[in-house]
């Protein structure tokens, strides 16, 4: 997305836990504003109990109060998408296994 920012996105435990994993959180610097729910942080606390809130870049946990899955839908349809799914307008992600160029970060 050179020359334009990054679209904001909806995270969820595994690229977050994974990435940690690997020592390259880094990469979601290249991410906009990552949307955390707070049920997906307390998942990733569970595995990676070690892992602070402030080691995730651009990071804002929000509460999904009621039915979860009727407001994250909200979320992800206000333009903000899920960091994993790669669309018609949207290269694949870095955590994509289509991603060309994606090796060790």
């Amino acid at each position: 997305m050179a020359g334009s920012e990054a679209a904001p996105a909806v995270v969820d435990a595994g690229p977050i836990i994974h990435l940690d994993e690997l020592g390259c959180l880094d990469l979601l610097e290249g991410l906009g504003e990552l949307s955390i729910p707070q049920a997906v942080w307390e998942e990733v606390r569970r595995h990676r109990p070690q892992l602070r809130e402030s080691s995730v870049p651009k990071r804002k946990l929000v509460d999904v109060p009621g039915n979860p899955s009727a407001t994250l839908s909200a979320l992800i349809s206000s333009g903000q998408p899920d960091v994993t799914q790669a669309g018609p307008d949207r290269p694949a992600s870095p955590f994509s296994l289509e991603a060309p160029g994606q090796g060790d970060c």
